[in-house]
Order: structure tokens, then C-alpha cells, then sequence
């Protein structure tokens, strides 16, 4: 039974989301993972499975095409780099959508993912398809799972591809149990719609409609698929991050396709899963609450004293007052008239400005008052048939007219805010933790797991990431305190790169503060610290003395590489962010 420890054999790699931030710290990892020389060529290429979230598809989606059509890591690199540092995605879209011209794909819904989508597509995926993907012999990615989540069932759907042998599993499930889709329809998907659909987050954007915003004139099954009566009026995908935003589920699914492949590398007590060699979960969100819920308390302005009531009665009476006016100038402009005698002059001229002026606003006012009326008619019927009959006969027996808008204003603030604290913070948060803990529980990821997370190498997060100093006889590189261990320099740029917000365009300010650079940079440090932390803790456990020579050779080999790099990251944070394989020895 072959269960000797292969600590980077083979790598399972986590992209969380978190828009732009994600998009450019996985970057900064990755490059740094492909800086890394092994025996067999570099570290990047050990990474046998992907798991991608929202932000983390769309770098993770675009290198898993580039690694299946034969691209090498620096045409990679480059190529996604100069996308997100020359394109304003937001300004784009908008522009696009208002735009008179014709959707690409006619059968996509004219809305802002959909724009996304189109400009994915052409900047970025260049047209491609999961067939791409799933039927290429090239690379080195086994298994790749891009993650949105479907809204009939509340769980992860996933576009996933899986090579066994350099043959595409069809048997792999692909969408899910609930809404399952099959090997030939998954095949004409836009591998651009898999990127929108994933980072598709609520209250941004709208749901996907699957299968009808994924097809074209050429997606024969896709097509067919609308008639099934299942996916008849389409099924809404929006961001993976709702219901993962790790990635990790999809790894643990694969781990037990794993067992049945390599039954000869079980352990004794875990007959039924096979964990990878090393998951890397690369991870920008953060299990803090960042914004504690503060209740609201309304500003003591003039119109706060105003109740319901009183701002409808001076809405009507603005309204009257401009009935009265309009019927004082016609009567003005007819006296004036009559006093002059109906004659051609300038007093007439006046005359008819002024009626012209109280008919203009007579009209006005009337196409003004009707459209006010439909539209609160258009509202109400809309209320009613959007909330539950109970709701509506409880609702109708308080009347908020005698309210002031001061009384209101905290009823209305504080829903709204503890609403969005809890679907953006608390629930999102909880998540994580329960994600992180199926695996830091799990005494089969015990030594092969590395949380690769954007704030670890801030003075904040100091106090959570220095256990590792209680460690026997580590380098002294890693003894001391914070800028003992980070240098001057490096601080600085961390702490920009994990407050930049979570969005999906760089705003004039952030490009002359360099912030995607500043993203990168956060990402290769990190990597390399926590590589050099990682071979720290299995030096110091009763792992190491389970290696063979082989595997310790080529970790300490890791080891001296990450320590070499980690002294110029001190020294120059930015020494690899144009070329990160400068200065590496063959």
C-alpha cells in the first residue's frame, strides 16, 4: 500500500472571490507558484485541480483555457495583467447597454451580465467553449470546477471538467443533482458565460437565465434544452460566492471520484476519500466583521417633523397652486386684451406670452397629475401582487400616514441595514468559517494545507499569523517581531492591497496608486510566506520523518528558493512583479 507522503506531488488549488482584489492577489500567487522550480519543472504545473468562486473564475477560468490550449504562464500572465489594467469593465458595459448597436449573441437579455458577459468574451475568452477545455490533451490541470450558484435549490452548480487518463469524464456531474446537465450541453457553454454567471453577485447584478443566456445560433444542444420543460423558463445562476465562495466544496467532492481511482493509496481509517497532496486555498474575503451593525438615528432636519400626511397635503397643494397660477395668467392675458382693444401691439404680445405660459403649465400639470396617478397605481398593483395576501391584510391595518419622517426613517434604515449587513457580512462570514473548519477538523489535510490569505501579513493580523514562531529551531528569516520579519517596504503595500474594496474596475485614483500592482506584489509575498511557514510545520511534526530522501530533497530545495525570494521581497517588494522568474536559477 503506497502511503508515503508526497508533500507537492499533486496540488489542489482554491480561488476565492472578491472581484478585482481576488482577481489580482490570485495572480500574484500563481505567478509565485510558477517562480518555484521542481525536479520535474515548476510548482504550478503540480497543481492537478482548480476550484474557482466570482472574482477567482475569472483569472482562474481564463488560465485553465490558456493552460488547455497550450499557452505558457508568461502569455498568461501578461495577457490577463494588461486585461484588468486596461479595461474599465462597469464604464464599458453601461456604454455597451445604452448603446444602439446589436447584442453579439441575440438571444442573451439586453441587461449589465450579460454586457459583462460580451465583453469577457471578446477581450478575454476570445469566443471559446468548456469543449475547449474538456477535450484538450494539454496541460496540467486534471480538474477544473468553476462554481455560481443556482437559485431553485439554493446550492452550488457547477461548470466543471474533469480528464481522467487524457480522457474527458463524462460521467462527471456537471450543474447539479436537482438541475443536472449533460456532457454535450455543457460542452457549448461560452467558457466568458461561465465567468459572468459565477462573479454575478446580488444587488449588482441580475440572475443568469440558464440555458437562455448561454446559447447562440451554434449551440445546438443548448437550444434543445430550452424546450425540456425543466429548463423551459431557464434557471437563475448568480455568483458562487452565495454559497461558497471558497471553492472548497467542489475539491472535497473530487476527493472521493479520487478513492476510486487509487484505492492502493487509502489510508486505513479513510477508505472513502482521498485528499490531494496540498490544498491551497488563496483567499482574499475575511472572517472579521468589518462594519458592526450600528442602529440609525435620524438627523433632526426641518422636514423630519413632516408626518406622511402633511408631505401629501403639500404635494397637492403645490399642485394647486400651479392650477391657480396657470388660471391667473390666462385670465391676466384675456383682461389685457380686452383693455387694449384687441390691437396689434406689443401689449398683446404679451398678453398671449402670458396664457400661452398658464396653458403650458395647465397641460403640464394635467399630463403630470395622470402620470403620477398611474404610476402609484402601476406601484400598488405591483406591491399586491409581489407580497403575500396575509402579509398585506396585517400591513393595512397600520397606518404610517400620522408617522413623521423622523419616526420613520430608523423603521425603515435599520431593516435595510442590518438586511445588507447580513447577506454581505454575517452570512457570507459564517460560511467561511464552517468551509475553513471541514478542513483545518479534518486530521486528513493534517500538514497539507496552506490558507493563502490576503490580510495574514498585516500588523492587524500579526497577533493570528505569528503561532508559527513557537516552533523549534526555525530560520531566524521568520524570528521577531512584525518589521523584524516583513521589513520597512512590504507593510505599506499589504495593507493598501487587502483594504481595496471588492469590485470589478480600478478607478483612476487606484491606477496611480498602482493597486493591481500593489495586488500582486500582496500575492507573491504571501505565497512565499506561507510555502516557507508550511515547510517550517512539517519539519517540526513526525511528517518529516516520513519522507522519503527524495521528498525532503525536493522540499528544503522549495525551502531555499521561498528563503532567497522572501530577502528581496524585504528589500524590493515589486523585484518580480514585471518578470517574476527574474534571477531564477536553472
Amino acid at each position: 500500500m503506497d502511503t508515503h507522503i508526497r508533500p507537492f506531488h499533486e496540488i489542489a488549488l482554491c480561488l476565492s472571490g472578491g472581484g478585482y482584489r481576488a482577481a489580482g492577489f490570485h495572480l500574484g500567487a500563481m505567478s509565485y507558484l510558477n517562480r518555484l522550480k521542481v525536479k520535474d519543472g515548476r510548482l504550478i504545473e503540480r497543481v492537478k485541480a482548480i476550484s474557482t468562486v466570482s472574482g477567482g473564475t475569472i483569472i482562474g477560468a481564463y488560465y485553465v483555457l490558456c493552460d488547455a490550449q497550450g499557452k505558457s504562464f508568461s502569455t498568461f500572465y501578461e495577457g490577463f495583467r494588461d486585461f484588468m489594467n486596461q479595461h474599465d469593465l462597469i464604464k464599458e458595459s453601461l456604454e455597451r447597454l445604452g448603446g444602439s448597436e446589436e447584442w453579439k449573441y441575440d438571444d442573451k437579455s439586453r441587461n449589465l451580465i450579460n454586457a459583462f458577459a460580451e465583453i469577457y468574451d471578446e477581450l478575454l475568452t476570445g469566443g471559446e467553449k468548456m469543449s475547449t477545455i474538456a477535450d484538450s490533451k494539454q496541460g496540467h490541470i486534471s480538474l477544473c470546477s468553476f462554481n455560481t450558484t443556482e437559485f431553485q435549490q439554493g446550492i452550488n452548480f457547477r461548470f466543471q471538467s474533469e480528464r481522467i487518463e487524457d480522457k474527458p469524464n463524462k460521467r462527471l456531474r456537471r450543474g447539479n443533482r436537482y438541475v443536472p446537465i449533460a456532457y454535450d450541453v455543457h460542452g457549448e457553454v461560452r467558457v466568458s458565460d461561465i465567468i459572468a454567471s459565477s462573479s454575478c453577485f446580488p444587488g449588482g447584478f441580475e440572475p443568469m437565465r440558464f440555458p437562455h443566456d448561454f446559447c447562440d445560433e451554434n449551440s445546438q444542444h443548448l437550444n434543445e434544452l430550452k424546450k425540456n420543460p425543466q429548463f423551459q423558463d431557464g434557471v437563475g445562476l448568480m455568483d458562487g460566492g452565495i454559497y461558497d465562495n471558497q471553492g472548497i466544496d467542489s475539491i472535497r467532492i473530487s476527493e472521493q471520484r479520487r478513492a476510486t481511482r487509487h484505492p492502493d493509496r487509502l489510508l486505513q481509517h479513510a477508505k472513502d476519500r482521498l485528499p490531494y497532496d496540498l490544498l491551497i486555498i488563496s483567499d482574499v474575503s475575511s472572517p472579521d466583521v468589518n462594519k458592526p451593525f450600528k442602529f440609525h438615528e435620524a438627523q433632526d432636519r426641518k422636514i423630519s417633523h413632516y408626518s406622511f400626511n402633511r408631505v401629501l397635503a403639500w404635494i397637492q397643494s403645490v399642485g394647486t397652486m400651479w392650477v391657480w397660477l396657470s388660471i391667473f395668467l390666462i385670465l391676466t392675458a384675456m383682461v389685457m386684451l380686452v383693455i387694449n382693444g384687441w390691437q396689434d401691439n406689443i401689449i398683446a404680445g404679451v398678453s398671449l406670452m402670458l396664457g400661452g405660459l398658464g396653458m403650458v403649465i395647465l397641460v403640464f400639470r394635467y399630463i403630470l397629475g395622470n402620470k403620477v396617478k398611474f404610476w402609484y397605481g402601476e406601484f400598488k398593483e405591483f406591491v399586491n401582487g409581489s407580497i403575500d395576501d396575509f402579509y398585506l391584510k396585517k400591513l393595512s391595518t397600520l397606518d404610517f400616514k400620522n408617522y413623521s419622517v423622523k419616526q420613520l426613517e430608523p423603521l425603515v434604515m435599520d431593516r435595510i441595514n442590518s438586511v445588507s449587513l447580513m447577506v454581505q457580512d454575517l452570512f457570507l462570514k459564517q460560511v467561511r468559517r464552517l468551509k475553513y473548519n471541514s478542513i483545518y477538523d479534518d486530521p486528513l489535510y493534517k500538514n497539507k494545507r496552506i490558507a493563502n490569505l490576503i490580510k495574514e501579513l498585516t500588523e492587524e493580523d500579526w497577533s493570528k499569523t505569528k503561532d508559527f514562531q513557537d516552533l523549534d529551531n526555525i530560520d531566524d528569516l521568520l524570528k521577531g517581531d512584525y518589521h523584524n520579519v516583513m521589513g520597512k517596504k512590504l507593510p505599506a503595500i499589504v495593507k493598501e492591497a487587502s483594504s481595496f474594496g471588492t469590485t470589478l474596475w480600478f478607478t483612476d485614483e487606484d491606477k496611480v496608486k498602482d493597486m493591481l500592482d500593489s495586488l500582486i506584489v500582496t500575492g507573491q509575498a504571501t505565497m512565499c510566506f506561507n510555502l516557507m511557514v508550511h515547510i517550517e510545520q512539517l519539519k517540526n511534526n513526525d511528517t518529516w520523518d516520513q519522507l522519503v530522501e527524495a521528498e525532503r530533497k525536493e522540499v528544503l530545495g522549495v525551502y531555499d528558493q521561498c528563503r532567497k525570494d522572501w530577502i528581496q521581497f524585504k528589500n524590493t517588494p515589486d523585484c518580480l512583479l514585471d518578470d517574476p522568474d527574474a534571477g531564477l536559477q536553472a
